[in-house]
Order: structure tokens, then C-alpha cells, then sequence
């Protein structure tokens, strides 16, 4: 990385910006009919694939916080598209399972999906699709990693300053320590 803004690296994020704000201004157009947000259907999807899944699990997959997940789920409930149920191994987890009514929405998004993806790659060739495909992947590999990177960096700095703290409650003020200035 270099100290000088490249203009065509602002591009890109506004350009990926728009692709995700047009997705989600599609999805809640046709969402909002079902009463449901943009944000509801990858978790749609997900218990499609994996009903009955933890919500624990279910934000993993995702990538989101628990407390998102648990606002998402909620609205999928109270919208009569899920429901939950304790897990019989751990009563402190709670399982979520698609109702019929989830069940049945599941080929409008399918098809929401395949008309935004048309949207997006009209006019690619196949051959575009794929290595498009493998250059979001790349992409994917690297945020995944970066975000490795600073959980690290924030462990250490957490760490750090949990030690240095502890550090400072032991230490009597006039101590052989701090006259030495250690």
C-alpha cells in the first residue's frame, strides 16, 4: 500500500458500495410484500439448506453477530415464517426451523436471486462468469484473512493493556519499581 489515495481503488468500493445497495433496494422491493427485510433472506436461504440449525451456528455461517441473528430470526418468527425450539442437548441454545410458510417462500427468492444475478452479469460470457466468480473468492480468502490479521492484533492489544492494567494495581506508588522507573 502506498501513502497516495488511488482513485481507482475509491472506484472499486463505490462500485462494489452500489452492487450491494442495489441488491438490497431489489431485495426489499420484493421483501417488503412478504413483510420481511432485505436482511431476512439469507437467513431464509440458510434454514432452507440446514433447518433446525443453532442460532449460534446459524450466525456463524452467516457472518454476523449473535445479537444480528437473534433480531433476524425474531422478525422471521414473528412474520410466521420460523419458529424455534430449545436444543434437547443444551437447553441454552435455541434450534430455528422453517414453518410451511418459510418453506414455500423459498422459490420467489430463488428467483429473486437469479434475476439479480442476470441483472448483474448481462452480457458477461461464461468464461467471464467463472473468473469473476474466482477473482470474489480471491477476495473473499483475503478480507477473511485480514480479518484474522487484526482479531490478532486486537487480541494482543487487549491482552496488552489487560496485563499492564494488572500491572498497575499491584504496584504500590513509591515502589522500588516505580523509582527506577520501570
Amino acid at each position: 500500500m502506498t501513502d497516495q489515495l488511488d482513485l481507482g481503488d475509491i472506484h472499486l468500493i463505490r462500485k462494489l458500495a452500489y452492487l450491494y445497495w442495489f441488491k438490497r433496494r431489489f431485495m426489499a422491493k420484493e421483501l417488503t410484500l412478504y413483510g420481511l427485510s432485505p436482511g431476512h433472506h439469507p437467513f431464509l436461504m440458510v434454514l432452507y439448506h440446514m433447518d433446525g440449525v443453532r442460532l449460534e451456528e446459524l450466525a456463524r455461517v452467516l457472518r454476523v453477530d449473535k445479537a444480528v441473528s437473534t433480531r433476524m430470526v425474531r422478525g422471521l418468527i414473528e412474520e410466521g415464517f420460523a419458529y424455534r425450539e430449545r436444543d434437547r442437548t443444551d437447553k441454552r441454545a435455541y434450534r430455528v426451523f422453517l414453518t410451511e410458510k418459510g418453506r414455500a417462500l423459498h422459490p420467489k427468492i430463488v428467483e429473486m436471486i437469479d434475476i439479480l444475478t442476470e441483472v448483474y452479469l448481462d452480457g458477461f460470457s461464461d468464461e467471464e462468469r467463472i473468473l469473476l466468480v474466482q477473482m470474489f473468492d480471491r477476495m473473499v480468502k483475503n478480507v477473511e484473512r485480514a480479518e484474522c490479521d487484526l482479531n490478532e492484533r486486537n487480541q494482543k492489544i487487549m491482552s496488552k493493556s489487560s496485563k499492564d492494567a494488572g500491572e498497575d494495581l499491584t504496584e504500590e506508588p513509591g515502589s522500588k519499581k516505580e523509582e527506577d522507573g520501570v
